[in-house]
């Protein structure tokens, strides 16, 4: 079964070795890299062109989500996934969805936990994953992260496109698409993949606000007045689920000081996403 990863990028160079170096290096699947370029000017394109591990398309776009269709709709594999350019795979997490397909024939959407780090690699927070609704995502965006999230390509075939005309949180628009067509949904617990936390994401601009904000109205005044309840058991569903609550972990990925080798890093007492990230203005409270 072959994976087909999506990466859209503009002017990557600063992460995007980084990236293409955590997919080169899986181990025991079969997967294309397709790095979907806007048209840069910063050299990365010019990197790219000798790299035999990733298919490059370099061509203009209407955003990131423009990017991705275009990038899904050049996919041969079996399994689409998309992950950024300041993203990276854990060791082995490749095979592990994999092997969750297999062994799960019926499952076309799979979500699994991800790790968020600083751009020193430094560790921020973790974030397991819960599957998401609808309330959870007109009210509050997404419990789920586009980096670890996994899907059949019967699903892309079916039309659950992304919507180009969205520029921060096209994620949500889709994922309302593909729950109203009740495909079958999964979480897996175990970090597949780093997300990494800056100043430059997308979910704090105010282009995520406003679509934050237009997906909250779409969800009709009976829904809003439930805003709390439905914050409350999700909440309180994650808590009963052990989703805050890690032990000692550790973690291998590229740096910018070594692009040749994974380096290894351990954190004592990991603390979860909400603890740590709520106090940044414009971030999911949900997750």
């Amino acid at each position: 079964m072959q994976l087909s990863i999506v990466t859209p990028c503009l002017n990557a160079t600063q992460f995007l070795p980084r990236c293409i170096a955590s997919v080169a290096d899986q181990q025991g699947v079969e997967f294309e890299h397709i790095v979907q370029d806007g048209g840069s000017t910063d050299g990365t394109v010019e990197m790219l062109q000798s790299n035999a591990a990733v298919n490059l398309t370099s061509e203009p776009d209407s955003g990131m989500y423009d990017a991705l269709n275009k990038g899904f709709d050049r996919a041969s594999g079996e399994i689409f996934a998309h992950i950024n350019a300041d993203e990276q795979y854990l060791p082995g997490a490749l095979a592990e969805v994999t092997a969750f397909f297999n062994q799960n024939p019926d499952v076309d959407i799979l979500f699994t936990d991800v790790l968020i780090l600083r751009d020193d690699a430094s560790f921020v927070c973790y974030q397991k994953v819960a599957q998401p609704t609808r309330a959870q995502t007109l009210l509050a965006h997404l419990p789920t992260y586009t980096a670890g999230t996994f899907f059949r390509r019967r699903v892309w075939e079916d039309g659950c496109r992304f919507d180009a005309t969205k520029k921060a949180l096209g994620d949500s628009w889709w994922m309302l698409r593909a729950l109203d067509a009740q495909y079958r949904m999964a979480c897996r617990r175990g970090y597949t993949t780093i997300v990494t936390a800056t100043d430059k994401n997308l979910s704090l601009s105010d282009v995520a606000r406003e679509e934050s904000r237009e997906l909250f109205n779409m969800a009709g005044s009976f829904l809003r007045l439930r805003w709390l309840l439905q914050f409350v058991r999700y909440r309180a569903g994650k808590l009963l689920k052990g989703s805050y609550f890690q032990p000692p972990l550790s973690y291998s990925i590229y740096t910018a000081q070594d692009l040749g080798a994974r380096m290894s890093f351990s954190v004592e007492h990991p603390t979860p996403f909400w603890t740590q990230m709520r106090r940044m203005k414009g971030l999911n409270y949900y997750k």
